[in-house]
Order: structure tokens, then sequence, then C-alpha cells
């Protein structure tokens, strides 16, 4: 049950302006269709009433968060997003001005442990362009912060250690282009890696310098 917002076979949803949501009368009977994708979307998606407060939730959201449905309907998403009332009010400002929503957060699962998401959030308007509720959608990031995060310590390491070492270390891509060059380079050749990253050494040095360094290198 959508509580009114989706009555079964009475309206149907199109794509408004700014992303919103439109509902029309529905004569073809559609509407199943759509609640059929509400329910079984790979995404979490929870339906709020004009008011902001959650009425429904699919099996997606449910299974992210582990919320039940008594304890989640009634309240705001700002029950679970890490800043509360004042990051569920500041997402409801940036949705009312530009009609969509869409940013990062961190969300508390049932459990208690916090959740790296990507926050999507529409407008739903009846005919007459009232407001009748809100449909905001959840995706898990976790896993992808954890890879960026390691991926970036690697990096860090990496970088430390070549900048730590007294032998000349640099890397070219297959244009001949500079992608990363160590302290020990830039001392060699009196630039910094924000001249030269980016650029081939005949971009950088005259013909004959970049001549011997290409071939250096």
């Amino acid at each position: 049950d959508t509580g009114g917002i989706f009555p079964e076979n009475e309206v149907e949803t199109r794509s408004g302006s700014g992303g919103e949501a439109m509902l029309d009368r529905n004569p073809h009977g559609y509407l199943p269709l759509y609640h059929q994708v509400f329910v079984n979307a790979k995404e979490g998606i929870a339906i709020q009433d004009a008011n902001g407060r959650i009425i429904e939730q699919n099996e997606a959201h449910r299974a992210l968060l582990g919320y039940p449905d008594e304890e989640l309907n009634g309240k705001t998403p700002g029950y679970y997003l890490e800043g509360g009332r004042d990051e569920f009010g500041r997402t409801m400002d940036d949705l009312l001005q530009w009609g969509s929503y869409r940013g990062e957060a961190r969300c508390r699962d049932k459990s208690g442990c916090w959740i790296d998401v990507e926050l999507s959030a529409v407008i739903i308007r009846n005919e007459a362009r009232d407001v009748i509720g809100y449909a905001t959608l959840v995706h898990d990031v976790t896993e992808k912060r954890r890879m960026e995060d390691a991926l970036r310590e690697s990096e860090e390491r990496f970088a430390a250690f070549m900048n730590s070492s007294s032998a000349v270390a640099l890397m070219r891509d297959v244009n001949g282009r500079y992608v990363y060059v160590n302290r020990a380079y830039e001392e060699l050749v009196g630039k910094s890696s924000n001249e030269i990253l980016g650029r081939t050494p005949y971009e950088i040095w005259p013909p004959d310098i970049a001549r011997d360094l290409a071939r250096a290198d």
C-alpha cells in the first residue's frame, strides 16, 4: 500500500521537468506495473508523504538498512541519515529548489553500523502540480568507498617510498607523456611535477635536451 500516493488503477507516473515525477489519471491501469518496478527494484526506495514521512519502503531498502516497516513508517529519512534532522532538512531544501536531489550521505542501519550511500530524491506531484510526496533512492557504495580508500592508501605508500629514494624514477604513458616522477627526478631536471606531468619531453625542453632525456628514460 502506498498510502494514497499511488492509488491502484487511478494514476500513472511520467517524467516532469527537473526530474520530478508527475501523476496523471490512468485509464489504462498501468499503475500495477509501476508498483512492481518499485517492489522489485534492486535500488532501495522509500516513498514519503507530503510531509517527508516514510509510508512505504521496498524490499531492497528494507534489506539494506534493516528497519522493519513498523519502525520506519511515519519517520523521515533523518531517522537514519548521519546528521539527522539537519541533514534531512538540507536535502529537502535542495530538492524543493531544484526539483531533484543527488548526493552522497551516510546512513545508520538497524544494527548501528554506518553505510556509505548515494542518495537520490524526486518530488511527486499530482495533475495540479501540488506536492503529494517524495521518492528517495538509496544505493550502497560502502564497498566502492573501501576500494577507493585502499587504492589511495596504496598510492600514498608508493609515493612516500619513491620520494624517499635517491634513485630517479619516472613513468610515461604510451604517448610519451609523463604520468609520474619522483622527487629525485624533479631535482635532477630542476622542474616540479606540476611542470612535468601530462607533457612529453618535447613539450618541456628544447629538442636536443628532450632527445637526450627520452633516450635516458
